[in-house]
């Protein structure tokens, strides 16, 4: 094995790669109609992201910044009144976690690495009472996990009743406004009003609103910081480091490796991720990216691609080792990628294969 290899890096986006599991949809669950709550405030995360245009303007220079930051993933912020509400505490949060699953051979691909001298880490937006059970089964040491803090025992003390009642109405509105006969485009439209005037307007100011807009998940371009700060710990380059990413909060993470000529995976990813990564492998086991390192490895970039290539052309087998090199051709490998990643992704990830 040549000595280059041992200076490369491994990076797992932690729902999706290492488990199947959306923590917080599952946490949501404890709470009255919580999951239905969840998907509409899912729905507004869409569209803060990827339709900036239709973005309120806070009147108050709190809600102001903390919607300038927003960022993919950053539903586990807006989540926070509810949980409060709900009396949701963090050994909840923790209790969900450890009846999660492992993505198939996650913990063995984990180890394989390990055993060949690479370094891993994780950088997830989910919760670190989540966070951290996970990466403790799979293998990967917790100084090198990324996650969101969340001290909710500590914040539900700081929030009082008037606020309380303020979350329990919206939630209310919107599950009424969910359930309207309205079309598909008034009802979203009716939603989106109602949400902007709770989270930027109504908690501006108030003590729930400082908690909400204090939490900056590990999402988007905050995934970017914490890999840089990992390169810059480990003394290892964007170019030296593989990282594998299924959804739309590892977009940026996923494009910042692969401009920097290291390698991006999207595993069992939906377009958002397809779209910026370098290669992709639909399958369900993740130990099928064995192949891949091996190939990165010994052959750098190029390599890699001549490899996955003939993997492409060999084709997968059944729900296993679907290869796609993305990088130069993404527009047509995309189309074939999709419908396979699609499949897959929803056979893995069941209903949180719908999120994100």
């Amino acid at each position: 094995m040549k000595n280059e290899s041992r200076r490369r890096f491994v990076c797992f986006d932690l729902e999706g790669p290492l488990s199947p599991q959306d923590n917080a949809f599952q946490v949501m669950r404890a709470i009255p109609r919580g999951q239905d709550i969840f998907q509409v405030i899912s729905r507004y995360d869409d569209i803060l992201v990827l339709e900036p245009e239709r973005r309120c303007e806070p009147t108050k220079a709190d809600a102001k910044a903390r919607l300038d930051d927003y960022q993919p993933g950053d539903t586990l912020a807006l989540i926070i009144p509810s949980l409060i509400l709900h009396r949701i505490s963090e050994e909840a949060i923790a209790s969900v976690a450890r009846e999660c699953t492992l993505v198939s051979r996650a913990d063995s691909f984990v180890r394989y690495l390990h055993e060949r001298g690479v370094t891993t880490c994780c950088i997830t937006t989910s919760y670190e009472q989540h966070a951290y059970s996970i990466t403790d089964r799979a293998g990967v040491p917790r100084v090198n996990v990324a996650c969101t803090g969340l001290p909710l025992d500590s914040f539900a003390s700081k929030v009082g009743a008037a606020d309380l009642e303020g979350v329990r109405r919206v939630e209310v509105q919107i599950l009424s406004l969910a359930s309207a006969t309205a079309s598909g485009s008034e009802r979203e439209a009716l939603l989106k009003e109602r949400l902007d005037r709770f989270f930027w307007d109504e908690l501006a100011g108030t003590p729930l609103g400082e908690i909400t807009y204090g939490l900056r998940p590990i999402g988007g371009q905050r995934k970017v910081l914490a890999l840089k700060a990992f390169s810059e710990c480990h003394s290892i380059p964007l170019d030296s480091m593989l990282v594998i990413g299924d959804s739309i909060t590892d977009r940026d993470m996923l494009r910042a490796v692969d401009e920097a000529g290291g390698v991006s995976v999207a595993f069992n990813a939906n377009a958002y991720a397809l779209s910026e990564a370098t290669m992709s492998l639909a399958s369900t086991h993740l130990n099928d990216l064995e192949l891949v390192w091996e190939s990165w490895a010994e052959g750098g970039r190029r390599g890699l691609e001549e490899k996955v290539n003939a993997l492409e052309a060999c084709g997968g087998s059944g729900q296993r080792a679907h290869f796609q090199w993305l990088a130069g051709r993404r527009e047509g490998a995309m189309s074939r990628a999709l419908p396979i990643h699609a499949k897959i992704r929803r056979l893995v990830r069941e209903e949180a294969g719908n999120l994100g």
